[in-house]
């Protein structure tokens, strides 16, 4: 439920006026005021300077009025760096990076039923908790690593794929795709 502010409590204002002038303007005449807004709880200098940087400055010098500013260009932003680490994984050295790429997947019912039992009797005998992520991460692994034999099963075998509308020809055509993974598997060299 929503609560009543006292009468006495100032507004909440996450930016002041004389900061707003201070940016437009590009003056520092609002640096006193900015850190004291930031203590207050409002924006911080950081996150104006980030602000400032990512856009153009308008920027009016005292002489002329703030109805004529002239626009300065800021420096493009640095390229954000992606989170990377080396780790010894199968024997060799491999760069790790941060998982922020998302795929979707459409199952049945009884397909999100027998997966998620499958992920369930799996992390029972490990005897440590599995995510079905881990599971189709450790499956891409496979697929990766069996790249060049899938590509040859590939050349070997005729498939056209059917219209999402039509679920038994698509069907048909998955348990083809599946009989070249598994094809694939089998001539792969093993994994390490």
């Amino acid at each position: 439920m929503a609560k009543r502010a006292p009468i006495d409590e100032k507004p909440f204002r996450p930016v002041d006026e004389a900061l707003v002038r201070s940016v437009m303007t590009g003056t520092p005449e609002g640096g006193a005021r900015q850190e004291q807004n930031r203590r207050e709880g409002g924006q911080s200098v950081a996150t104006m300077s980030a602000a400032r940087s990512s856009v153009a400055v308008l920027e009016a010098p005292a002489e002329r009025p703030l109805s004529s500013p002239r626009i300065v260009p800021m420096p493009a932003p640095a390229p954000t760096q992606r989170r990377t680490e080396t780790a010894a994984v199968g024997g060799g050295e491999h760069t790790i990076e941060r998982r922020d790429r998302e795929k979707r997947v459409l199952l049945t019912r009884v397909e999100e039923r027998d997966v998620e039992r499958l992920v369930g009797r799996l992390a029972g005998e490990l005897r440590t908790p599995v995510k079905l992520s881990h599971v189709l991460r450790a499956c891409i692994t496979m697929v990766l690593h069996a790249e060049e034999e899938l590509v040859e099963q590939g050349r070997r075998t005729t498939l056209i794929r059917p219209g999402n509308g039509e679920a038994i020809e698509l069907a048909e055509f998955e348990r083809g795709l599946a009989q070249v993974f598994a094809g694939a598997f089998r001539d792969s060299r093993p994994l390490r």
